[in-house]
């Protein structure tokens, strides 16, 4: 499955970096997504900068379609692992 990546810049030019971090994002979409942080901000300011590449679709109790994040928390800490690492490059 391939994983897209959003470190930024943002529409104000910020770049998120590590740490990176796996969380859900319930009021979202379901499954774990990747979070990384900007430094600027005090690490306070979170952005989702790793997901997986799936269509979206329809989703039971959710409206309109998603792009979900994947649905084992393990597969993301992998990739969370592997940016941290810098193995990755963007």
């Amino acid at each position: 499955m391939k994983t897209i990546f959003e470190l930024g810049p943002d529409y104000k030019g910020r770049t998120y970096g590590p740490p990176f971090y796996v969380a859900q994002w319930h009021c979202i979409a379901p499954g774990w997504f990747v979070f990384g942080r900007n430094e600027e901000y005090g690490s306070r300011l979170v952005k989702m900068v790793a997901r997986p590449d799936v269509p979206p679709r329809k989703y039971k109790h959710w409206n309109g379609q998603l792009s979900r994040g994947w649905w084992k928390k393990y597969e993301a800490q992998a990739v969370a692992d592997r940016l941290n690492n810098k193995e990755i490059e963007t």
